[in-house]
């Protein structure tokens, strides 16, 4: 999440030094008759990553849980076998003192 604050704040200063400046944009009349304005375009960067930060820092939650959710289960089964193995270790001691 700091990086996406990171490049929403980056974003955010340029757009005072690019309208000023008038870098990185081009203008009409030229040879391919194109326009294009950098500063609506970091506008709509803002708007996207916003949205898209949101997105996915949710989905990202959301894959950690399920993650999380599997090593709860494994964690669980471990312990499970664990118990069978020390009820497997009473029962042979058990039997080794019948057997004497």
């Amino acid at each position: 999440s700091s990086g996406i604050n990171a490049e929403y704040g980056l974003a955010f200063w340029c757009i005072g030094l690019v309208s000023t400046s008038g870098r990185l944009s081009v203008s009409l009349p030229n040879s391919l008759n194109f326009a294009f304005d950098f500063t609506l375009y970091l506008k709509l960067h803002l708007v996207m990553t916003a949205i898209g930060g949101v997105s996915l820092i949710s989905y990202m939650a959301s894959q950690r849980s399920r993650a999380m959710k599997k090593l709860a289960k494994l964690s669980s089964y471990a312990e499970v076998q664990k118990r069978e193995i020390d009820l497997i270790k009473i029962r042979q001691k058990k039997e080794s003192k019948k057997a004497k």
